[in-house]
This record gives structure tokens, sequence and C-alpha cells, in this order.
């Protein structure tokens, strides 16, 4: 009951798919569909702005840590993997429709495959599992940040009063956040423990001042945020580790990764 989604490494780009383009907000809301007008002739507050970077070598990861558990347990236990191909100019997988699609009834078809996959393999779990969303950022601090769905804003203030992806395992375990996060089984401890730079962990309980991702639409909309017992994690990689370092320190996080999990997930589920 181990999912892994990887959902802005993609590099294909279909011709007859638009790209996205920034949207116009209209009445205060981010309208992506406005087609006839330019954002580039608005004032910079009535802009809705986009990302369509690739996460450069994310699936790299994935599958590394996809075959390190198969050989961890002998072939007999490993994580669903759903890996998008489609580049990030032209959908985006890790938003809602609206914004990820823009209209375009092919996009929103792709769009659509993704996430009914997502849907499926969460429902085959019966009620108990675990997503993690992987992912790549460039923040230039060769720290892997965690995402539980807290804002920034809240881990610096230590204000865990809001619903969290993981509400799920900690309801389950009677763990308070603190526990949770930076108890001896919490993600940023372990990665710590190989070497890694995490946020939020013992070392850094929060942000600060660094950059920090706390969770995008599949942590919200696939983990415990709003009740049950299947929780999500969403798990940003550095650039320094993704590319910067060449392949190997990709396969070996990738690796350790999955040691990780694989220890995380047979205690928590």
């Amino acid at each position: 009951n181990l999912l892994i989604s990887v959902p802005h490494d993609g590099e294909i780009k279909i011709e007859n798919i638009p790209d996205r383009r920034f949207g116009v907000k209209e009445n205060g809301v981010c309208n992506y569909n406005t087609q006839s007008l330019d954002p580039k002739n608005l004032d910079s507050k009535d802009i809705c702005k986009i990302v369509v970077g690739r996460d450069t070598f994310a699936s790299d990861i994935g599958r590394s840590l996809n075959n390190e558990f198969r050989r961890l347990t002998d072939d007999r236990k490993y994580p669903h993997m759903i890996i998008a191909q489609l580049h990030r100019t032209k959908v985006d997988f890790n938003r809602d429709i609206h914004q990820a699609a823009q209209g375009h009834p092919i996009a929103e078809e792709i769009y659509n495959d993704y996430h009914d996959l997502l849907k499926e393999v969460r429902n085959s779990f019966g009620g108990l599992g675990l997503v993690i969303d992987l992912h790549g950022q460039n923040h230039k601090q060769n720290s892997t940040e965690i995402g539980y769905l807290w804002r920034k804003s809240e881990l610096n203030a230590f204000d865990y009063s809001a619903p969290s992806s993981v509400s799920g395992v900690m309801q389950r375990f009677r763990l308070s956040p603190t526990e949770f996060m930076f108890g001896g089984v919490s993600l940023g401890n372990m990665l710590e423990a190989e070497g890694y730079r995490a946020i939020p962990s013992s070392r850094q309980m929060s942000p600060g001042k660094d950059k920090y991702y706390r969770g995008g639409f599949i942590t919200q909309e696939y983990g415990s945020r709003d009740g049950g017992f299947v929780d999500a994690i969403q798990i940003e990689v550095p650039s320094e580790i993704r590319y910067e370092g060449g392949p190997e320190l990709n396969s070996e996080y990738g690796r350790k990764l999955a040691r990780i999990l694989k220890d995380f997930f047979e205690y928590y589920y």
C-alpha cells in the first residue's frame, strides 16, 4: 500500500497541445482559459503565474528507489510507481485541472488519466496506505524538503494546528506533530542519519529564512488532511543530488531513500 508519484519529470511535448500560459485575474479569480487576453499587456497584479520547469532526473531517483525495494524484498514487495511522461509545459499533474490543462481537451484527457490511476491505486489500499509525491527543487540549499502541508510560516512558528496530509498516521499512533516529525522514525531524521540534510528534522526543525515547499495538489488531495488513513508526503530533492553531483549520487540517493521508506512504511503501515 505504497504509491510513488513523479509528476514533473516528463520530457514529451505533444505539438497539438498548446503550451500552458500565465492566467489572468478576473474578479479576483485566476482564469487560465482566456486565450484572447495576453498577460504580457497586463499589470503584474492581474497575472496568475505558472511554473513549467521540469524536475530533471526525479524519475531516475524513483526508478532507483523501486529497484532497490525489489532487491531488499527479493522482488516480493515494491511500491506502485506512476511517472508522468508529458512535459510540464503541456500539463501540470500537480495542479487542479483548471490551471493544469487550461481547458484544452487533449490535455484534460491526459490529466484525468494520470489522476484516475492515482485514485485507482489509492482506492485499492483499502483505507490504509501512503502516497509519496516525488519532486525536485533548485533552491541551492542542498536539503531535501519534506512537505506535510504545514506552511513555512506555520513551521517557523511551531504552529501545527492546521490539518496535515499525515493526520491519519498521527491519529493512529497518537503522535503529536513534534513526535512524528522529530522522533526516531521520522523521514527527516532518517535522511539526516544517511548523511542528507532535511527540513524538517531535529537538526533543522523549521525552514527559517530558507526556501521551502510545503506540498502541492497531489499531497493535498490524496493524503489524510480531510480524513481517512491514507497519508501523503511530498519529497523535494535538491538539484545538488538530482543532477549536479552526477548519476551515481542520484542513484545512491534513490537506493538510500528506498531503505528509508521501507523502514518508515513497515513501522507505520
